[in-house]
């Protein structure tokens, strides 16, 4: 189990680790918020793979939901369980949008799945790969096929200490 946050966006678990090294660490409380951050990327990515076969966008190699653009606009809730109040798992909006930022932002906490699903991206859904980078995010779930095309800066990463 960890500590979630009230979307289950994974980009909240990232950026906490902007400015500070908090590996090997633990608050006054006792909680390592490096531990914490990797199991939510592990968690992301089982939900992904979970719940492939209700998002045909969502696999072991394409998860990492976060804030993004998504068909219907940006939205702050792409997130996956626990959400909401008490683990009521009801704050989070999963629609088949993933953004190549979510799992490619967990590189510290998840190297190697966060390599798999960046080559994924890149060698699978080449309509996510533009002149600057990876593009927001994609969506396969819905008629037809959504690709983000804007490029955004902050989906380029956080400096990791």
């Amino acid at each position: 189990m960890f500590i979630y946050t009230w979307t289950g966006s994974l980009f909240t678990y990232q950026f906490s680790h902007a400015w500070f090294d908090l590996q090997n660490k633990t608050d006054r409380d006792g909680l390592d918020w490096w531990e914490n951050s990797v199991k939510a990327s592990i968690a992301h990515r089982q939900y992904c793979m979970d719940e492939s076969e209700t998002f045909k966008t969502f696999g072991p190699n394409s998860w990492g939901l976060t804030a993004c653009d998504g068909p219907s606009g940006y939205r702050g809730d792409y997130g996956a369980p626990p959400s909401g109040r008490s683990g009521a798992n009801d704050q989070h909006h999963p629609d088949g949008t993933v953004p190549p930022a979510g799992a490619i932002g967990s590189i510290p906490f998840t190297p190697k799945e966060s390599l798999d699903a960046m080559q994924h991206y890149y060698n699978h859904v080449p309509e996510v790969w533009g002149e600057y980078g990876f593009r927001d995010a994609y969506n396969l779930d819905v008629s037809p096929p959504w690709y983000g095309r804007d490029v955004i800066g902050i989906d380029k990463g956080i400096p990791c200490s």
